[in-house]
């Protein structure tokens, strides 16, 4: 499957997902794999562009990192001082992640009094017991035409498809199978036991967050009604939810 190239000015793609906003995206390759909703993608940067595949997963990459903000124009906005250039420097090319509601929600909720590699390791743990498996293959070339070996190829490929390898010009490529996995629902884990979500370090949230489902339904009500939050939702007074 063929990769794109989309011009990706002020952009840094490492910096912005290592920047704490989002938790599971993997090093593959000389890119990174992760999934946005449902989707699974590899994406790699080279210089100004953004390598992806081709079809529908440009536009949503595109959002995704919010490639459409004029950072250029944001930064140039700021106060000029020591501090502030200093900080404008220092994040240059970060970008403020479209992350989906629910999944930003659901992280948020679970990263109190963690630091970024406990949120990590718990955003993991739930992807990989209640959500769903994607394939990404990296494709590699085993010899090329001169007997030597090509950089690695990245290219997403459907959960049912075998490993594979084909020959182009003399070069033979073998895809190797990565799993990434999606953000389980609501719904998947308003199933779950308070046993099931301290299995994923969930610790005390547990039990105050999810055994007893009182911010799920909250969430997919959010969901349902965009911005609202409808406190009749909760069931309970405000002393009683604090508690």
């Amino acid at each position: 499957m063929q990769m794109i190239e989309i011009p990706v000015p002020d952009f840094d793609l490492a910096k912005t997902l290592d920047s704490g906003q989002v938790f599971h995206w993997e090093k593959i390759g000389d890119g990174f794999g992760g999934t946005i909703g449902d989707l699974a993608v590899y994406v790699e940067q080279r210089g100004d562009v953004l390598k992806i595949r081709a079809g529908q997963v440009g536009g949503t990459v595109a959002r995704y990192f919010a490639l459409d903000h004029p950072l250029a124009q944001i930064c140039a906005s700021f106060p000029q001082d020591e501090t502030m250039n200093a900080a404008g420097e220092f994040c240059r090319g970060l970008r403020i992640i479209r992350q989906p509601k629910w999944e930003c929600l659901a992280t948020f909720i679970c990263s109190s009094m963690k630091q970024v590699a406990h949120i990590r390791q718990i955003s993991q743990a739930l992807r990989r017991r209640f959500g769903e498996p994607r394939k990404i293959g990296l494709q590699r070339s085993i010899q090329n035409a001169h007997g030597g070996s090509a950089a690695p190829r990245a290219m997403l490929i459907d959960s049912a498809s075998p490993i594979f390898a084909n020959i182009e010009q003399g070069t033979a490529r073998s895809t190797c199978n990565h799993t990434v996995y999606t953000f389980p629902t609501p719904a998947r884990l308003a199933k779950s036991s308070e046993k099931d979500l301290r299995e994923c370090a969930l610790g005390y949230r547990a039990k105050t967050y999810w055994q007893r489902h009182v911010w799920l339904r909250a969430a997919m009500s959010i969901l349902r009604n965009g911005r609202r939050w409808p406190m009749s939702i909760f069931g309970q007074d405000s002393v009683s939810y604090r508690a």
